[in-house]
């Protein structure tokens, strides 16, 4: 009977000392087990013929994005598809905060070594509320989302490119 004291008192210290954050972090963790379960793995080029029929060129975009959003959430990136939505995705970083945008910025910047400045990928300043809230509709899959990436990301990498091509002599 006595050990059962301890092991309330110690469950009582856990949970006043940042309980909440290991709970938090067992939920996360089954979460993720429960979609990864029985889940399809989507090849690379499967995932290509699914986002990127009409723009070729952006398969290395794509397989970007989803690489960052898969290492933001600690998954094998073959287990996202283009139909998961930001909700699902984000149960798996936070209960509290959700899906992590700035997360997955960061895994780009490094995966893509460019920095990726906030108002070019997201321009909310210029942007009427109507506008914000059909944004997030469209955005809500990782499809939607990642169109809206690789729209931001193109021209950043473009002047990339242009950055570290050689001056044409003519």
């Amino acid at each position: 009977m006595e050990w059962r004291y301890g092991l309330l008192i110690v469950l009582l210290l856990v949970a006043l000392a940042g309980g909440g954050v290991a709970l938090e972090f067992l939920c996360i963790r089954n979460t993720r087990r429960r979609f990864l379960a029985g889940r399809e793995m989507l090849s690379d080029a499967d995932f290509c013929a699914q986002v990127c029929r009409d723009i070729p060129t952006d398969q290395f975009l794509w397989l970007a994005i989803r690489q960052a959003m898969a290492d933001s959430i600690h998954v094998p990136p073959e287990s996202l598809h283009s139909e998961d939505t930001l909700d699902t995705l984000g149960e798996m970083h936070s209960f509290l905060v959700g899906f992590d945008f700035l997360a997955v910025v960061f895994c780009l910047e490094k995966r893509l070594q460019i920095r990726i400045s906030q108002h070019e990928i997201f321009p909310v300043h210029s942007m009427s509320r109507e506008d914000i809230e059909r944004h997030q509709m469209q955005t809500a899959t990782l499809l939607g989302f990642g169109r809206f990436m690789v729209k931001g990301l193109r021209p950043m990498m473009e002047r990339k490119v242009a950055e570290v091509a050689p001056p044409t002599i003519g």
